[in-house]
């Protein structure tokens, strides 16, 4: 018999939360691209969060963490002025 392994709304949320951070931390360089990525790395991580058990959030909070430290790098990129690509509105 094959045991095929389903997962849950929480997994699939705090893996979304480290691919979006991840995302976030490579387009730090592109203003609001970057920021956008890690704010959604967050908001990913923290509903997950809310709908999970104990032995998940573990995996919620990493990704919550690296999406929080990928919002910093992208706020620390434009406070000194290392933003290469920028969109025309907001120039």
């Amino acid at each position: 018999m094959r045991r095929e392994t389903v997962m849950s709304l929480p997994q699939i949320l705090g893996v979304v939360s480290y691919i979006l951070a991840a995302l976030g931390v490579a387009f730090c360089w592109w203003l609001p691209l970057g920021m956008l990525f890690s704010l959604a790395g967050l908001t990913s991580g923290f509903v997950g969060w809310l709908n999970a058990r104990r032995p998940m959030a573990m995996l919620l909070c990493g990704g919550m963490f690296i999406a929080a430290v990928a919002f910093g790098i992208d706020l620390l990129a434009v406070w000194l002025n290392v933003v290469t690509v920028r969109f025309g509105a907001l120039q």
